[in-house]
């Protein structure tokens, strides 16, 4: 009897243990977009640019595609190498970091708010947080103990996140007296927004 994966008793053990997906491989491949998301947030932030603002739109609708088939993925595995809610809540966690990133530059753009240094600075933070939370996906399968350092990390950007849109952003937009009550709450609104969207944490 040959051998394969056309060998009837292979079929057999295949059908009832199927082969588990890999779920961490396919959550680091939506860490790394949400790397390249925001740069391109940190671009449009350090540039106010067309070109820009459309490759956050274009990655945000690759990252839902991506989203899309692992969350499919999720829901047909026969058995998870761990808990299913976690997956799951680690795929639509770095989604919704993709989402902000586009959310943030459609709101800028319809509200008229212009890029200044305290926008940079607080795309920065959220990038250097996708970074750490990607490096701690792309060490998990083979070091799961070496991943707590970039969960840290990430939670270190969140933090500093928080401090600039809190004590910096939104103390300089406050003061602009000029603005209508509803423009200003949408303004101050749009810094909640990117404050809150710092990544989870590795698993």
């Amino acid at each position: 009897m040959s051998g394969g994966a056309n060998n009837p008793l292979s079929k057999v053990v295949g059908r009832i243990f199927p082969k588990v997906p890999d779920f961490v491989g396919m959550i680091a491949e939506q860490s790394a977009l949400a790397v390249e998301a925001t740069s391109a947030l940190v671009s449009f932030m350090e540039s106010g640019s067309q070109e820009a603002a459309l490759r956050v739109r274009e990655l945000e609708h690759q990252g839902d595609t991506i989203k899309d088939r692992n969350v499919d993925e999720l829901n047909q595995a026969f058995s998870t190498p761990m808990d299913r809610e976690d997956l799951y809540r680690a795929m639509i966690s770095i989604d919704e970091v993709l989402n902000y990133c586009k959310t943030t530059v459609r709101e800028m753009e319809v509200l008229g708010v212009v890029p200044d240094p305290y926008t940079l600075e607080m795309a920065q933070h959220l990038k250097d947080g996708a970074e750490s939370l990607n490096q701690g996906y792309q060490t998990f399968s083979a070091a799961p103990a070496g991943a707590e350092g970039f969960a840290q990390a990430a939670k270190k950007a969140e933090r500093n996140t928080e401090v600039v849109g809190f004590l910096r952003g939104c103390t300089r937009w406050r003061g602009t007296e000029h603005e209508g009550n509803e423009r200003h709450e949408h303004r101050t609104g749009f810094q909640n927004r990117l404050c809150h969207s710092s990544p989870p944490e590795s698993p």
